[in-house]
């Protein structure tokens, strides 16, 4: 419609689509972005202060032109990778700290199996120091086999793996260790040891 006037609007419906909007400036810019008798080259269409508020999409056009998606992708898509991203930003700084952090998670598993059977040795040995160079406990030997049994079971990542043998080599001293108190002690203490328990 040809107007005579010294400033006009280019007004839409809120529900205009995005693209749409974008389409319609490129186009009022490609066909009224010339210079004319009333205003300069560049100056139509412009965020102008106007009687009706400015939307989100012009506002954005009038700073940095069309949006990527926009100039990239086919019309029907660009609309969707659009809202994708604003549902995606957000997904994605949620998401990222937590696959951060599962690594370290699953690492703090399995160091957790291989130092809770460390800590039960460490009981184990200490109940040995206490019982003195004599015979040890009888629960003491099951709990090393127990223990033995457990760690040969026990199943790590490879760059695990030689903590669990230092593990399973410790495992091994310990019984040594407690087969060489066993056959230190004489047949002699052993039946004075069944007869005080009479």
């Amino acid at each position: 419609m040809a107007l005579l006037a010294v400033e006009a609007s280019l007004v839409v419906r809120k529900e205009l689509h995005p693209a749409l909007q974008y389409l319609l400036l490129e186009a009022a810019a490609e066909i009224h972005g010339g210079p004319e008798i009333f205003h300069k080259a560049v100056r139509f269409p412009a965020a102008e202060a106007v009687s009706l508020p400015l939307s989100a999409r012009p506002r954005e056009f009038y700073q940095s032109g069309v949006p990527y998606v926009y100039r990239v992708f086919p019309l029907w898509f660009a609309g969707l990778a659009e809202r994708l991203l604003i549902l995606l930003i957000p997904l994605l700084l949620v998401v990222f700290p937590v696959f951060r952090f599962v690594p370290a998670i699953y690492q703090y598993v399995i160091e957790h199996r291989i130092y809770s059977l460390y800590g039960q040795l460490k009981a184990l040995e200490a109940e040995l120091e206490q019982a003195g160079p004599g015979p040890a406990p009888h629960h003491v030997a099951e709990a090393l086999e127990d223990l033995a049994r457990r760690a040969n079971h026990l199943s790590v990542p490879l760059r695990y793996s030689q903590r669990l043998f230092i593990l399973k080599s410790h495992i091994a001293l310990a019984k040594g260790e407690l087969q060489k108190r066993q056959s230190a002690v004489s047949p002699e203490a052993i039946d004075t040891i069944i007869a005080a328990r009479r």
